[in-house]
């Protein structure tokens, strides 16, 4: 769940980096982050993902998003390129309304 200061890139990197702890990151080829809340919608949000992580500049980077099954997409994609080279699949999300705290059941 993303705090008041993060969103779907920032959830993505600190997953990455849990994932990615120990293994050589020279080998990972692509990233493909998947969100329905992209915090930039002119930017390769995945290229900021694959920056923040030092994976070369060399990195396939893609977004999957505009639908709420961008996560099957994201992961579809990249098991289909799985074949072929060490790819990076992230999915994250960032909730637009606030929790309702306090809130009774009716």
């Amino acid at each position: 769940m993303c705090n008041w200061d993060e969103d779907a890139v920032t959830m993505a990197v600190e997953a990455a980096r849990d994932c990615l702890s120990g293994l050589p990151r020279d080998q990972i080829r692509a990233v493909q982050l998947a969100s329905t809340s992209f915090p930039f919608e002119d930017r390769l949000n995945s290229g900021i993902v694959a920056q923040a992580l030092n994976l070369g500049a060399e990195i396939s980077a893609l977004d999957v998003g505009s639908t709420q099954r961008a996560a099957t997409a994201g992961l579809a994609a990249a098991l289909e390129g799985a074949a072929s080279t060490n790819a990076q699949a992230l999915f994250s999300h960032r909730r637009n309304a606030a929790p309702r705290w306090g809130a009774r059941s009716r």
